[in-house]
């Protein structure tokens, strides 16, 4: 377990205040530290949680590095920079260049930002992944759909994450392309769209540390993609499952995939979450890395609840440039969880059912929604857009499989 520190700790500049980053706020204030977060929504939630809240927009590197100084003249030196959930390690890595603070270089920041040039650089080293093409237009789109007419591809910006733009193509949804490659083009600021080739098997989401290129993983979470008929052609997540279903040389081969895929961009030292992907047959393969911490719980409530492990401890050490001991990675629990999200058709809530049954129900640790009676509903594009949260704990799996159905039977909203 990461101990906490003193009261009095170090200050800690979280950058976002939405809902993947407020539990970290409150975590990180658990364990000691001083939050200091920073969004250009007056109203983001972490406005209400951090001890100090400016609204600097996370993209403005000189207005980041100004609002720091701002405080260091003040007394408020920030001493380490918290990414959580949000894709911006050319600001993050560039801004603690800028403060003199730990944090990766800028020039392997630039990888994490175009995963076309990741990509690239793990082909050169023989790191497996998926095949990928750049797209620059719609004719090259079809271009290449039509060369390959059996093969699923997913289409997906080069610089976001969430799932924002991202699509299935197969032959079911080749009569869409023309809207299809319009909305993932509007969900990219850099215009830059990527052609994968579609590897049906298990999907993980992993946590790692990386200490002098050798990575240890203390999370491995099993992705829940039962929606994806549901919401097809667009590829919504509906949570994950901790621990995952790897076995003991499963296990180490992800390391080892994740260790060759840090060497290649040369990353050596910090904390990463993969996407990764075990086809049928063969060895695992690398989705994506984010030089950051996880979003959607899973740092901030699997990981721990899991295995006692506090993900948010282990990344406010990394933010200070503190040594992490082999202890900090060692499990003190284990637990099955799960976190299982809410989604309704597209109008205004009318109300919600059974909240309070579902904070009641043993083996419910947390309930969370995003919206509430007369909220306006969207249309489900990306991860952003699910209306709320549950997370099951259980000593079994089979028991945490009846917990998750119990929960979503007593459970309903009704829309208008």
């Amino acid at each position: 377990m990461v101990e906490p520190i003193l009261a009095e700790g170090a200050n800690l500049l979280v950058l976002g205040g939405a809902n993947d980053q407020c539990e970290a706020l409150r975590e990180l204030q658990t364990l000691g530290y001083r939050t200091v977060c920073v969004d250009q929504n007056l109203e983001a939630p972490g406005a209400k949680i951090a001890e100090k809240f400016a609204r600097v927009s996370t993209r403005d590197l000189n207005a980041l590095v100004e609002f720091c100084e701002t405080e260091g003249q003040r007394g408020a030196k920030i001493d380490g920079i918290i990414t959580l959930g949000t894709d911006i390690p050319h600001i993050s890595s560039r801004l603690a260049e800028r403060l003199n603070l730990p944090g990766i270089s800028p020039q392997t920041a630039d990888f994490f930002v175009d995963k076309l040039l990741a990509k690239e650089r793990w082909s050169i080293f023989g790191v497996p992944t998926p095949t990928s093409t750049r797209i620059h237009s719609l004719t090259d789109l079809r271009a290449t759909l039509a060369a390959h007419p059996d093969q699923d591809y997913v289409l997906k910006p080069a610089d976001s994450s969430g799932s924002r733009g991202v699509f299935r193509l197969n032959k079911g949804s080749f009569d869409q392309l023309e809207k299809i490659f319009s909305l993932a083009s509007s969900a990219t600021m850099s215009k830059r769209l990527l052609l994968d080739e579609f590897i049906p098997g298990r999907q993980l989401s992993t946590e790692s540390l990386v200490r002098e290129g050798k990575v240890t993983t203390y999370g491995f979470a099993d992705r829940n993609y039962e929606w994806m008929d549901r919401f097809f052609p667009r590829i919504i997540e509906n949570g994950g499952t901790m621990p995952s279903a790897l076995n003991t040389v499963e296990r180490s081969q992800v390391n080892e995939l994740l260790e060759g895929a840090c060497e290649a961009i040369g990353f050596s030292s910090g904390i990463i979450k993969g996407d990764v992907v075990l086809p049928s047959s063969g060895k695992p393969m690398i989705i994506e890395l984010a030089a950051r911490q996880s979003g959607g719980q899973f740092s901030t409530r699997l990981i721990p609840l899991s295995s006692g492990i506090s993900a948010v401890g282990l990344g406010a050490k990394v933010a200070l440039g503190e040594a992490i001991r082999d202890s900090d990675l060692e499990p003190s629990r284990s637990y099955w969880v799960a976190n299982r999200y809410f989604v309704a058709r597209p109008g205004k809530v009318r109300k919600i059912n059974g909240y309070e049954d579902l904070e009641a129900m043993p083996g419910i640790s947390e309930v969370r929604m995003f919206v509430e009676p007369g909220s306006t509903v969207r249309n489900v594009e990306s991860h952003a857009d699910r209306l709320g949260f549950f997370i099951a704990v259980a000593e079994s799996s089979a028991r945490l499989d009846q917990t998750v159905a119990e929960a979503y039977g007593a459970f309903s909203i009704e829309i208008e």
